[in-house]
């Protein structure tokens, strides 16, 4: 899933995910653990060209949303555990919670803008 390799249904889904005001970086890093069972941070850094300190933030974020889980696999021999992060939910109930955040705000802008016409119609009238 290199940039360049990424299919048109993934570079929607990001750029649908980045128009909610998600981080791009989050989305892509989303997006492909998405498409994957387990996979190691190298592997999202190999995957779509973003740096080891941009996945650490972007799955980290995901794990703050609880929608990531990290699980440490310890090496065959010596060595130091490898870190491997999967998707906690579907992608349904991720979008079903993006989609309640979306109309959160839709339920806000319409308030604004009824508070908004009720003060200019007072300021018309005095």
């Amino acid at each position: 899933m290199q940039k360049d390799s990424l299919s048109t249904f993934e570079k929607k889904a990001i750029k649908k995910l980045v128009e909610t005001g998600m981080k791009k970086k989050v989305a892509i890093t989303l997006v492909y653990t998405m498409s994957k069972n387990k996979v190691t941070s190298r592997e999202i850094e190999d995957a779509t060209d973003l740096r080891q300190p941009e996945v650490s933030m972007a799955t980290r974020e995901l794990r703050d949303k609880d929608w990531m889980k990290k699980e440490k696999e310890s090496p065959k021999g010596a060595g130091r555990p490898i870190h491997l992060y999967s998707i906690k939910l579907t992608p349904k109930e991720i979008f079903n919670e993006i989609k309640k955040k979306e109309n959160k705000k839709i339920t806000e802008i319409k308030k604004t803008i009824k508070e908004l016409t009720e003060i200019a119609e007072k300021l018309e009238n005095e």
